[in-house]
């Protein structure tokens, strides 16, 4: 084909560990799957965010939080049903390993409105913009990562 052995060498070599690296990534993605690492640290990436502290008080502040935003509908609905494998999983492995339902992508502007309507809804569950800035600054440590992006947000929608 190339009239060159070594050049045919290297050709089948480069597919060779093409076909090799396409093979070993899609069995990574199954295994990551199936044990829900996605889901995981999302949500260790969320709480991360979202805590900012070690304070007590914000932590409580920040699960709670967590725990709303997962339940909100939006974000709800980006779950993720689970499969048969993995339910033959959860029966064999610990509990500790056992993963709720819960998604592995949050788009960004989902995630940005089930979180102000997590954090500053309103008492009839709807959300003010003029009340955004006194939740804040009382829900969300001034150490938080969160703080001065939520604040400049609600400053932009002022």
């Amino acid at each position: 084909m190339f009239s060159s052995a070594v050049l045919e060498l290297a050709a089948g070599l480069a597919f060779v560990f093409l076909l090799v690296s396409l093979i070993c990534s899609a069995v990574g993605d199954k295994i990551s799957d199936l044990f829900k690492w996605r889901a995981v640290e999302l949500e260790n990436g969320i709480r991360d965010f979202i805590l900012g502290t070690t304070d007590p008080k914000g932590m409580e502040i920040a699960d709670k939080t967590l725990k709303d935003l997962y339940d909100h509908p939006l974000v709800k609905s980006l779950a993720l049903k689970e499969t048969g494998a993995q339910a033959a999983l959860q029966k064999i492995l610990p509990s500790s390993l056992a993963r709720g339902d819960k998604p592995i992508n949050i788009p960004a502007q989902t995630f940005v409105l089930a979180l102000f309507d997590t954090v500053v809804p309103s008492a009839a569950g709807k959300t003010k913009v003029g009340d955004w800035r006194l939740e804040i600054e009382n829900k969300i440590s001034k150490d938080s990562p969160l703080y001065k992006p939520l604040l400049a947000l609600v400053t932009g929608a002022d």
